[in-house]
């Protein structure tokens, strides 16, 4: 692996790493609080982080899978002495 594909590796995994805990820190407030505990159950908010975390990861790889990014080569440049 190259160093520039190991770096935004890097990148992404942090950043999806950073976006797990703060779900978890925000379930985790939210189920010790009693006012939201005796709202919900536990079971079911945990079912639905699941969900919500599945679904988020499946709509990423549909939208990069179809993301279109423009690639394009320089411009041709005939070989010297071509020209005369």
């Amino acid at each position: 692996m190259q160093l520039a594909n190991s770096q935004g590796m890097v990148l992404i995994m942090s950043g999806y790493l950073v976006r797990v805990l703060l779900l978890g820190l925000i379930l985790r407030w939210a189920l010790s609080s009693p006012a939201v505990a005796s709202l919900v159950s536990p079971v079911w908010v945990c079912a639905g982080a699941l969900a919500a975390v599945v679904g988020w990861l499946g709509g990423l790889i549909v939208r990069h899978s179809r993301a279109r990014i423009a690639v394009y080569d320089r411009p041709y440049q005939a070989p010297a002495g071509w020209d005369e």
